[in-house]
């Protein structure tokens, strides 16, 4: 049988179309819909995550900032200066690290004995001043965080100049014109280039002290110094005995110079080796250096008045103090006794600074022989010096004495002069020590 389509009413397809678009426009107005929350929330999300990525890099930043700033640093210029705002004007800026590392261009003349003596910030502190000076750097900034303000730095600065040879122990230590030798607090802002975040700025908090004489230094001098050093180091002859050798080199460099009364110079090593004038400082210098040269362990020693120079020798510690056995300006020759070559600290003039970590001197050579006259030997005191000046070749004797004694046993010398052998000139000399003096009569040839 042949289908006969059914006829569709053309309303039915009006209103089945138009349904179809309302639906189609309700799809797409969802779709619309859902597409808008949809970014909305991938806009959120990527807000989200960019900020916790801009939360992690100032993380970061912070973290790195906050490694710059604990991270210590010592500045350093030729002399002190402030710019217009009332800050110190520095001109370089070491890490603590690279200061821990530095080791001096003059350290072969330096003995580092009291260097071990100190503790780690001690000697990071030791270190910063051993650049300073051997950069001629008179102005210094130590940061809190590289080494503690407590620290006492004026210690710290006079140990590096008993153990260096080319560092006067008049250091001249202040703050601004005047020579008062205290730190003072000061704040120093430090800029970093870093990679990653580009010029970093922090201000670090820390304290000042200016050593004149550091800036004041001449490495030309330093130079012509350490070669006249090395000229008579060089000179001894091969002696194997090193107490004799030690006392070739002291003989040879008193031979050499003459204590200066008046001595105004800023070069005290200089003035010793090269101009062969000066005072005890510079001695005990020239002394150090000759005998680091040669090979001869040594450190020097301080009062608040006085330096010299202790060493060892066979493993004993003798002290020399060529102050004693110099030229002076009103005599033609030196003294020739070498009375400050060997002696211990029993004999030493007074306490020194830092005895707890100087060198103990318990070897003794010229005074081994000394006769000891008692209170009640004064009278007699001139048959002993008799007996010294057989024992000692016809050149001199001596004899030891108490302080207490001093004024009654030099007035029996004078009275009992006419007592010395025929043909011996007498001239008194004295020398005092910690607990006494001894009286000396030189044969005026000596002289």
């Amino acid at each position: 049988m042949k289908k006969v389509p059914v006829p569709v009413s053309k309303k039915l397809i009006a209103v089945l179309a138009a349904v179809g678009a309302v639906l189609w426009l309700a799809a797409a107005a969802a779709a619309a819909y859902c597409g808008r929350i949809l970014y909305k929330e991938k806009i959120k999300c990527d807000f989200l995550i960019q900020q916790e990525k801009w939360l992690d890099t100032l993380d970061d930043y912070r973290a790195v900032c906050a490694g710059y700033e604990n991270a210590g640093v010592f500045c350093f210029a030729e002399k002190f200066e402030q710019d217009e705002n009332g800050k110190t004007v520095y001109e370089q800026t070491v890490s603590a690290e690279a200061i821990a590392e530095y080791e001096s261009v003059y350290s072969d003349f330096n003995s580092y004995y009291y260097y071990d003596k100190l503790t780690p910030g001690e000697q990071l502190l030791y270190k910063a001043y051993e650049y300073a000076s051997d950069n001629c750097f008179g102005c210094i900034f130590v940061d809190n965080d590289a080494v503690d303000p407590s620290v006492d730095y004026v210690r710290v600065s006079m140990c590096l100049s008993l153990d260096s040879a080319v560092i006067s122990q008049n250091l001249w230590m202040s703050n601004n014109n005047y020579k008062e030798g205290v730190a003072n607090s000061d704040r120093a802002d430090i800029t970093y280039d870093d990679e990653i975040y580009g010029s970093i700025t922090v201000n670090k908090p820390g304290y000042r002290s200016v050593v004149y004489s550091f800036s004041e230094v001449s490495p030309d001098r330093r130079a012509e110094s350490i070669e006249a050093a090395r000229r008579i180091a060089e000179s001894a002859p091969d002696i194997t005995d090193e107490l004799e050798r030690a006392r070739y080199l002291y003989v040879t460099l008193c031979d050499s110079i003459t204590y200066d009364l008046d001595y105004a110079g800023d070069d005290e090593l200089y003035d010793t080796l090269v101009n062969h004038r000066g005072r005890c400082d510079g001695f005990s210098n020239a002394l150090s250096l000759i005998y680091n040269i040669a090979g001869i362990t040594c450190a020097e020693k301080l009062t608040y008045d006085h330096t010299w120079v202790s060493f060892c020798a066979d493993g004993v510690w003798y002290n020399a103090d060529p102050t004693y056995d110099c030229h002076y300006d009103y005599e033609i020759a030196p003294r020739a006794l070498n009375i400050g070559f060997g002696f211990s600290d029993a004999y030493t003039r007074g306490a020194y600074r830092y005895e707890n970590i100087a060198p103990e001197c318990t070897g003794n050579t010229l005074f081994a022989n000394c006769r000891v006259v008692a209170t009640d030997e004064i009278e007699s005191i001139m048959d002993v010096m008799v007996e010294s000046i057989a024992e000692n070749g016809g050149l001199y004797g001596f004899v030891q004495i108490s302080k207490a004694d001093y004024r009654d046993a030099l007035n029996a010398v004078f009275e009992g002069i006419d007592k010395c052998p025929d043909g011996f000139d007498p001239g008194i000399d004295i020398y005092e020590f910690r607990s006494g003096f001894f009286i000396f009569l030189v044969e005026h040839e000596l002289y």
